[in-house]
């Protein structure tokens, strides 16, 4: 018995202190909530629901955020996700025992993402541990890390940046206990490359997947690193090619008339057109509470807009 009390007092203290923070976390989540009032944090969590909520089989799992029944009657998708589908697919299928009571539906969203931000903390727990960090140099960086006041803004914020960040650090800790070794396993390098591909921000993986075979790659069992390369670059082009052949199959346009098209060139300065009107007023939308809570009831979350002249150019369908 002695034992076993000096063992958790030396060893396993680590697990007390991750299921009480783990426990505040979910128990001290606000239940409140604001009905889409103005600010960053609930006009990012609401564009990415609604995308998530419009992710269904229908459409190819592409979700949109927005539906527009234009002025001549027909109607017209916006924003669709630029992301691969994994995680919106998911995450409809998750928070669907929710989805007719907005309420229940954002806090189940909220927990959702409390989730995977504990997650990505105990994968950070091993890649510290695996680098040689002791228990405590190891727990002391984690919450300082995980504390700072950035990173609590986004924690329970509905995005699609957190999953990547997750994929991210699952692969730095694939690395680390697979690729760095004297006997490497790249097979589970080659498999984090393509899941941390299909979470998204697939620059940072692309050039992970380069930059990692210069470093270790030149020479002996870890040549097999270079493949990475084809299994990074083709999983990026499968998943964006798949959004954009929806994308133009559902609005019945080109496929560089797409907006993941359109928003790419955008980000890379080959577009003169700049961002539209219409989506810079979005982000400066206020909310007003049970009105939208309706509508997003009805698949659509953003209210209709006043054109000029006092008429609505177009509105969102209800």
């Amino acid at each position: 018995m002695h034992r076993r009390l000096q063992g958790l007092r030396t060893r396993h203290w680590p697990i007390g202190i991750a299921m009480v923070l783990a426990a505040v976390l979910f128990l001290l989540e606000p239940a409140i909530v604001d009905f889409f009032q103005k600010g960053h944090f609930n006009w990012v969590s609401l564009h990415s629901l609604a995308i998530a909520r419009h992710s269904s089989l229908a459409n190819g799992g592409v979700g949109y955020s927005c539906e527009w029944l234009t002025s001549d009657g027909s109607t017209h998708l916006e924003y669709f996700n630029r992301y691969p589908i994994v995680f919106a697919v998911l995450s409809r299928w998750l928070l669907s025992p929710w989805a007719a009571d907005g309420a229940a539906w954002l806090y189940a969203a909220r927990q959702w993402m409390n989730v995977i931000f504990i997650a990505t903390a105990l994968v950070l727990w091993w890649w510290l541990r695996a680098l040689r960090f002791s228990r405590p140099v190891a727990m002391a960086s984690l919450l300082f890390t995980l504390s700072a006041p950035v990173v609590l803004q986004y924690r329970n914020m509905f995005h699609f940046d957190q999953p990547a960040l997750l994929a991210y650090v699952l692969l730095l800790l694939v690395v680390v206990r697979k690729v760095l070794p004297d006997q490497p396993d790249l097979r589970w390098y080659w498999a984090a490359v393509c899941l941390a591909a299909l979470s998204g921000r697939s620059a940072v993986v692309l050039i992970a997947s380069l930059v990692l075979p210069l470093q270790r790659g030149l020479a002996g069992r870890r040549r097999g690193l270079w493949l990475g390369v084809p299994i990074a670059f083709a999983t990026v082009g499968v998943a964006t090619a798949y959004n954009i052949v929806w994308e133009a199959r559902l609005n019945a346009v080109s496929w560089t008339s797409t907006t993941v098209v359109q928003s790419a060139l955008r980000r890379l300065g080959l577009s003169g057109n700049g961002f539209s009107e219409r989506a810079l007023e979005r982000t400066r939308w206020l909310g007003g509470g049970t009105a939208q809570t309706d509508r997003l009831q009805h698949g659509v979350h953003v209210a209709a807009f006043a054109g000029r002249g006092g008429a609505h150019a177009d509105a969102p369908r209800h």
